[in-house]
Protein backbone atom coordinates (compact mmCIF):
# COMPACT_ATOMS: atom_id res chain seq x y z
CA UNK A 1 0.00 0.00 0.00
CA UNK A 2 1.35 3.42 -0.87
CA UNK A 3 1.46 6.30 1.57
CA UNK A 4 -1.21 8.13 -0.45
CA UNK A 5 -3.63 5.18 -0.35
CA UNK A 6 -3.12 4.64 3.37
CA UNK A 7 -3.50 8.34 4.07
CA UNK A 8 -6.77 8.60 2.09
CA UNK A 9 -8.28 5.62 3.90
CA UNK A 10 -7.14 6.90 7.29
CA UNK A 11 -8.39 10.45 6.71
CA UNK A 12 -11.80 9.06 5.71
CA UNK A 13 -12.01 7.06 8.92
CA UNK A 14 -10.83 10.07 10.91
CA UNK A 15 -13.46 12.36 9.36
CA UNK A 16 -16.25 9.90 10.11
CA UNK A 17 -15.11 9.49 13.72
CA UNK A 18 -14.73 13.26 14.19
CA UNK A 19 -18.20 13.93 12.75
CA UNK A 20 -19.83 11.28 14.93
CA UNK A 21 -18.14 12.60 18.07
CA UNK A 22 -18.99 16.21 17.16
CA UNK A 23 -22.67 15.35 16.66
CA UNK A 24 -22.73 13.30 19.86
CA UNK A 25 -21.13 16.15 21.80
CA UNK A 26 -23.65 18.70 20.48
CA UNK A 27 -26.57 16.42 21.34
CA UNK A 28 -25.17 15.58 24.76
CA UNK A 29 -24.67 19.21 25.79
CA UNK A 30 -28.00 20.29 24.29
CA UNK A 31 -30.01 17.51 25.94
CA UNK A 32 -28.16 16.56 29.12
CA UNK A 33 -25.80 19.48 29.69
CA UNK A 34 -27.70 20.93 32.66
CA UNK A 35 -28.14 17.53 34.31
CA UNK A 36 -24.46 16.77 33.78
CA UNK A 37 -23.45 20.07 35.37
CA UNK A 38 -25.73 19.36 38.36
CA UNK A 39 -24.17 15.89 38.69
CA UNK A 40 -20.67 17.41 38.63
CA UNK A 41 -21.60 19.93 41.31
CA UNK A 42 -23.06 17.19 43.49
CA UNK A 43 -19.90 15.07 43.49
CA UNK A 44 -17.14 17.68 43.22
CA UNK A 45 -15.27 18.89 46.32
CA UNK A 46 -16.34 22.36 47.48
CA UNK A 47 -13.13 24.36 47.14
CA UNK A 48 -12.20 23.40 43.55
CA UNK A 49 -15.87 23.84 42.60
CA UNK A 50 -15.87 27.41 43.94
CA UNK A 51 -12.72 28.17 41.96
CA UNK A 52 -14.25 26.64 38.83
CA UNK A 53 -17.40 28.75 39.28
CA UNK A 54 -15.28 31.89 39.48
CA UNK A 55 -13.40 30.93 36.34
CA UNK A 56 -16.60 30.06 34.46
CA UNK A 57 -18.08 33.45 35.33
CA UNK A 58 -15.19 35.10 33.47
CA UNK A 59 -15.45 33.10 30.22
CA UNK A 60 -17.73 34.14 27.36
CA UNK A 61 -21.09 32.39 26.90
CA UNK A 62 -19.78 30.89 23.69
CA UNK A 63 -17.76 28.35 25.71
CA UNK A 64 -20.94 26.78 27.13
CA UNK A 65 -22.69 26.65 23.74
CA UNK A 66 -23.36 23.03 22.60
CA UNK A 67 -22.28 23.82 19.02
CA UNK A 68 -18.98 25.29 20.21
CA UNK A 69 -18.39 22.18 22.31
CA UNK A 70 -19.16 20.06 19.22
CA UNK A 71 -16.63 22.04 17.18
CA UNK A 72 -13.96 21.59 19.84
CA UNK A 73 -14.67 17.84 20.01
CA UNK A 74 -14.51 17.57 16.20
CA UNK A 75 -11.16 19.39 16.09
CA UNK A 76 -9.65 17.30 18.90
CA UNK A 77 -10.75 13.96 17.42
CA UNK A 78 -9.63 15.03 13.96
CA UNK A 79 -6.18 16.16 15.15
CA UNK A 80 -5.57 12.97 17.12
CA UNK A 81 -6.81 10.87 14.19
CA UNK A 82 -4.67 12.84 11.74
CA UNK A 83 -1.52 12.22 13.77
CA UNK A 84 -2.33 8.52 14.14
CA UNK A 85 -3.12 8.38 10.43
CA UNK A 86 0.25 9.85 9.49
CA UNK A 87 2.09 7.39 11.72
CA UNK A 88 0.09 4.43 10.39
CA UNK A 89 0.44 5.44 6.73
CA UNK A 90 4.19 5.82 7.15
CA UNK A 91 4.47 2.47 8.92
CA UNK A 92 2.35 0.60 6.34
CA UNK A 93 3.77 2.05 3.16
CA UNK A 94 5.73 -0.29 0.95
CA UNK A 95 9.07 0.84 -0.34
CA UNK A 96 9.29 0.71 -4.15
CA UNK A 97 12.21 -1.33 -5.49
Amino acid sequence: MSFKEGFKIGIGITLVAALVMGIYSALFFAIAGDDFKAWQEKWAPEQPLDQADLQMAEVPDLIINPWFQALIMFIMVFLIGFIMNMISALALKKVKK
